[in-house]
């Protein structure tokens, strides 16, 4: 499902801001004679107020992964017609094209708004809690650590010089 995959790496891997969805959205109609899956999605979500979300935000993401279908098997075809996994997305405020999940990995892995969000999940984890604004705008270093090393224990220890991480924060009275 190009749209649950879009939506899973927009929030999980590059901390997107997506609104729900409206209610009575209808779900996507069945695929038609020698329509791919991609071709379904695109014409379902083209619309008001689908298509400013997902234009955007999740398809550009979801189609990267058409190659794989339902249980992560390769396919070159969809419905008899060659599966087009090609997209263009925006990241670190360039439009970035790709031709498949393999090269939007490459694309995300020196990603700033990859490593930021990615900061920021340890950052979550480590601390219990989301940052507030002031502990989250220290992620900066922490972020240019993650992309300059790949050394997870290294992004970690650098978590731990924070001060919020070595003070707790005062109780209110």
């Amino acid at each position: 499902d190009p749209i649950l995959r879009g939506v899973h790496v927009s929030l999980d891997f590059l901390c997107t801001t997506l609104e729900p969805p409206p209610n009575g959205v209808p779900p996507l109609p069945p695929i038609g004679e020698g329509q791919t899956n991609r071709e379904r999605v695109e014409v379902s979500t083209s619309v008001e107020p689908c298509s400013s979300c997902h234009e955007t935000f999740i398809n550009p993401l979801g189609f990267a992964f058409e190659n794989y279908d339902a249980i992560g098997q390769w396919r070159g075809t969809d419905n008899g017609q060659t599966v087009d996994a090609s997209a263009t997305y925006v990241l670190d405020g360039e439009p970035v094209s790709y031709q498949n999940a393999v090269e939007l990995a490459g694309k995300l892995a020196t990603s700033n708004d990859l490593h930021e969000c990615y900061s920021l999940k340890w950052l979550e984890y480590v601390l219990g809690r989301r940052p507030s604004v002031e502990e989250a705008q220290a992620l900066t270093d922490i972020a240019k650590l993650s992309k300059e090393t790949p050394s997870l224990r290294d992004m970690i220890a650098g978590i731990t010089q924070l001060d919020t991480f070595r003070a707790r924060p005062k109780e209110a009275p």
